[in-house]
């Protein structure tokens, strides 16, 4: 038998939920290994075809398939148009800024489509465990479980998100409506055309903890966010990838 997990009465079977690949997510405090520029491109490939493989069950390798599958990773690896911008500044009461800016070879739709599929979020983003869409008073808000890793620590910790929708302008916003393992937390998704078939897609996010580090720990805390942010947009270029992957592999009639 399954065991429920809830947030003051909200709940659904462990079995419900997946193990995660974060969005407008509540979940900050994940420390993912560092992910240099360098390797981020062949990363979002190598997880997209590792996603792609899964969700598309092709087993016959014809000539066909095999050419759409080698022209799906060609643009795989154009994907990414410009070195990612992550900038980390302090906040007021001991909090953080982090922004993320990168500019990729898809809609504006398509990267809006990835952002706003909050039931998916925890196969998207690797730092939600499972994510459940609840609506309250007419208002879409996201209770979500969150891994956490520090040092040689780590485990999970629920969140409840408010988010807002303004798809005209392709603007997704979040704020914290509860959690127990912050105090504050809000941000900022934003994708704007880049006038030659992609797009621009900026992202922001102020955290407050509950508890600030101290001293030294305060370094390596604001490293982890800079990683986090890092991590966020590569998990971002890899499903944007995999859905193209998906669309080829499902329009080629000769598999």
């Amino acid at each position: 038998m399954s065991t429920p997990w809830n947030l003051n009465g909200a709940s659904w079977p462990r079995a419900h939920t997946n193990r995660a690949r974060g969005l407008s997510s509540g979940c900050s405090t994940t420390a993912s290994a560092p992910v240099p520029y360098a390797k981020l491109t062949t990363t979002s490939i190598r997880t997209a075809n590792r996603r792609a493989s899964r969700h598309v069950g092709v087993s016959r390798q014809s000539g066909v398939c095999q050419a759409s599958r080698d022209s799906a990773v060609s643009l795989a690896g154009e994907a990414i148009l410009g070195v990612p911008d992550v900038n980390l500044n302090s906040a007021p009461n001991g909090g953080y800024t982090v922004t993320g800016a990168l500019e990729v070879q898809a809609r504006p739709e398509d990267v809006y489509a990835v952002l706003v599929d909050y039931e998916g979020a925890h196969n998207i983003f690797s730092n939600i465990e499972a994510t459940k869409v609840l609506e309250v008073d007419g208002k879409t808000q996201l209770l979500q479980k969150c891994r956490w890793t520090f040092l040689m620590f780590s485990g999970t910790f629920d969140a409840i998100l408010s988010v807002r929708e303004v798809p005209e302008q392709k603007v997704l916003l979040f704020e914290l409506v509860r959690s127990s393992f912050m105090k504050g937390f809000e941000g900022r998704w934003h994708v704007v055309d880049n006038g030659a078939g992609g797009s621009v897609v900026e992202h922001s996010l102020t955290v407050n903890p509950t508890l600030s580090p101290p001293g030294v720990m305060g370094g390596y805390t604001r490293k982890i966010f800079v990683e986090q942010e890092h991590q966020v947009l590569d998990d971002l270029i890899a499903e944007l990838i995999r859905r193209e992957q998906v669309s080829v592999a499902e329009n080629v009639t000769a598999c």
